[in-house]
């Protein structure tokens, strides 16, 4: 997987690059893959908060929205939980010094800037499927995205980008990487916190300078 995510991001670097300013510093980009949902608990957004991704392009690829629906539930849960509101998240603040010391690898509300991440990791399309990038500026942290045609793990079609959500980078507290290679826990400033599978993990603890230890406790 680290190897299909390598060969994403090199495609990806010169359609980032293009809709930032001209010699912005980038780190990334990054695929972002989805959690397991039954297994590391990823909170599913509500199709409200999701953005509506790719919404002008051709939507002949794949073989229906209802083979698509079906093959979303498998994989990632119900992608269409706005009837059922959120799952799997919390933003008692007298609950966050429990779920501190637990494995939960998400806590906040929606409106907190983890919430943002995971409602922004999480796009609707009419493409078969749409991957997420993560990319690090000095100046913010961002999501960027790219369509495929097929089911992953795949490549990404040959063209198309678009900007997604962002923040300052002074919002972003920490980063602390869990046990799993792949995974790591992004804090911010307002105190919630959520939790990245990046396949292509040693590129980003290269990259990116401060990442707490496995085992450190969480700030």
């Amino acid at each position: 997987m680290s190897a299909i995510a390598a060969a994403q991001a090199k495609d990806m670097s010169p359609r980032v690059a293009a809709l930032l300013p001209p010699g912005t510093p980038v780190t990334g980009p990054f695929t972002i893959n989805r959690l397991n949902w039954w297994r590391e608990r990823e909170p599913v957004a509500p199709a409200d908060r999701r953005p509506e991704v790719f919404s002008d392009g051709d939507d002949s690829v794949g073989t229906g929205q209802k083979a698509k629906v079906v093959a979303s539930t498998l994989f990632w849960g119900d992608e269409n939980a706005a009837k059922t509101g959120p799952k799997n998240i919390c933003d008692d603040p007298g609950k966050r010094e429990k779920y501190k010391r637990r494995k939960r690898g998400f806590w906040g509300g929606w409106d907190s800037l983890a919430g943002q991440l995971e409602a922004a990791i999480q796009p609707r399309s009419r493409w078969w499927y749409v991957y997420s990038f993560l990319v690090l500026t000095p100046d913010g942290l961002q999501v960027f995205y790219a369509p495929s045609a097929v089911m992953p793990p795949s490549g990404i079609e040959d063209e198309g980008v678009e900007a997604g959500w962002h923040c300052p980078r002074s919002q972003l507290a920490w980063i602390r990487h869990q046990k799993k290679a792949e995974l790591f826990e992004f804090g911010f400033a307002d105190g919630s916190w959520a939790t990245l599978n990046l396949p292509d993990h040693e590129a980003f603890t290269t990259q990116v300078s401060g990442i707490l230890p496995v085992g450190a406790t969480r700030p």
